[in-house]
């Protein structure tokens, strides 16, 4: 690179010769003393030196201070180190800013404006203020808002703000609080006040406080219709403690003859029945026939063969029933989700339901119900007898084909009786694979591009007149050729140039 008069670095502050395009950079300022000619100054400028005139007094540059040099005209290409900037009364108060390539004043406002700041700050406790302390704020107060500062309070302020203690007092008396004074409270104690706070009670403990005299609080066993008395104690109520004369079913009894055995004999008597019958007074009603028990258990000894009407037929009933699917078993439902309906099926231990698509399912057969449509694409329809369609049988579209120029291609006739051929060129072969059975086909040929010929047809076709037809050559010309399959040989005819 040549020297350049910015290059405080170089030795050099004036070239000798100048310089050529092939050294230096694009903005390079150099000063070139010619001997006998004078000094000249040089810029490169697009990869270009430009020579200036003849400028024989700047051999004085060294005399020359940085304040003599017009800097409004100065431009710089690479970095510029600025050390000093002189004030000027009209840019006082203003602040440096770089537009581009651009050094330029500019004042406080233009300045907030392009950094998005404020012109002044907004003190408050508004939503974006600024919040400003309060005196006497110190550390490790609290903040408290106060109009729109803060101001610091201590924590004994704080508990005074907010009505609370310094400490908990402990203890029972009015205003304290309580705390736990036993080390073996449990879930579902009662509480009970202690000296110093609370304990936990069981509810047997808590009898044995409050000295019920009976730790259970129910009546024990064999004390049906006893009560609570004043001593926390169950037994009978004493005759003298009633008011009023007693009476119990018909009336007839008193408290002198009233037991506890006798009561025990009256539970269940329906009203105006009697107590007094014995069991040989039962059995000497010849009881015949016994009506519908709705409620209760019925409790007897054995019937006896001689009590039923058939006796032969009773003992031939099993005394319990064996299931399962062997012969003689009885067989018991095995499905979870059996419903009305269903069909039975046998399972290993006895019967499920299967509904009507499932049966279809299981023997892999498809429902005909009503004007459904049936998928048999994996099935073979087949009728013993005859078949009676009273709306349309059709198929659901043409299979299409096609065969280029020179090519061999097949019809297949097992994917459908209705096919379409399109071909283009000559030279073209079509075979053909055969249907399952005999039967009717049609094959429409489609023309490409016009003067297109099947040169070779299947050699199992038996053409009318014992000629192949002559194809239909315009572009787009249709010719249906149709087909009898006798389950070997084809027998075709064809309708030429449909327009």
């Amino acid at each position: 690179m040549a020297n350049s008069l910015y290059n405080k670095s170089s030795r050099t502050q004036i070239y000798k010769t100048l310089p050529s395009n092939d050294v230096g950079f694009n903005g390079d300022i150099i000063l070139s003393q010619i001997q006998g000619r004078g000094v000249y100054l040089c810029s490169k400028v697009n990869g270009r030196w430009h020579v200036s005139s003849k400028m024989e007094e700047l051999r004085k540059i060294e005399n020359t201070s940085t304040k003599d040099l017009i800097t409004n005209k100065l431009t710089v290409i690479d970095n510029l180190d600025i050390v000093r900037i002189s004030e000027i009364a009209s840019d006082t108060d203003k602040f440096l800013m770089l537009d581009g390539n651009t050094v330029k004043f500019v004042t406080g406002a233009n300045l907030l404006s392009y950094s998005g700041g404020q012109t002044a700050l907004t003190f408050g406790i508004s939503d974006t203020n600024v919040t400003k302390c309060g005196a006497g704020i110190v550390d490790d107060d609290f903040i408290r808002v106060n109009g729109t500062t803060f101001e610091g309070r201590s924590a004994s302020e704080v508990l005074s703000d907010i009505g609370g203690q310094a400490s908990l007092t402990f203890g029972i008396n009015n205003t304290n609080a309580v705390k736990i004074d036993a080390a073996d409270v449990a879930d579902d104690d009662y509480a009970r006040f202690t000296a110093n706070g609370l304990e936990g009670r069981t509810l047997a403990e808590i009898k044995s406080d409050i000295g019920t005299g009976n730790s259970a609080l129910v009546p024990s066993a064999g004390t049906s219709g006893h009560f609570l008395k004043h001593d926390g104690t169950f037994g009978q109520v004493a005759y003298s403690n009633l008011s009023g004369t007693p009476t119990v079913g018909d009336g007839g009894l008193t408290q002198n003859n009233f037991t506890d055995a006798d009561h025990t004999k009256l539970n269940g008597i329906e009203d105006n029945a009697t107590a007094d019958q014995t069991q040989s007074d039962i059995n000497a009603l010849g009881i015949t026939q016994v009506g519908t028990i709705s409620s209760g258990t019925w409790q007897g000894t054995a019937i006896g063969d001689s009590y039923i009407s058939s006796a032969s037929t009773w003992n031939a009933k099993q005394d319990t029933l064996t299931f399962g699917i062997a012969n003689d078993n009885a067989v018991e439902i095995d499905d979870a989700d059996a419903a009305s309906g269903d069909y039975a099926k046998f399972t290993a231990n006895g019967l499920e339901g299967r509904d009507a698509s499932q049966v279809l399912s299981d023997i892999g057969a498809a429902a005909l119900a009503g004007s459904s449509s049936q998928d048999f694409a994996t099935r073979i329809l087949t009728a013993n007898n005859h078949i009676l369609a009273k709306t349309v049988v059709y198929f659901d579209a043409e299979t299409a084909n096609t065969i280029g120029d020179g090519a061999t291609g097949a019809i297949d006739w097992t994917h459908n009786q209705k096919q379409k051929v399109t071909i283009t060129g000559t030279g073209i072969t079509c075979n053909f694979t055969n249907p399952p059975g005999p039967c009717n086909l049609l094959l429409k040929v489609v023309q490409g591009d016009g003067s297109d010929v099947i040169g070779t047809w299947d050699s199992d076709i038996k053409w009318a007149g014992g000629t192949a037809p002559t194809l239909s050559n315009a572009n787009g010309a249709i010719d249906i050729l149709s087909f009898y399959f006798d389950g070997t040989n084809y027998f075709g005819v064809g309708s030429l140039n449909f327009s």
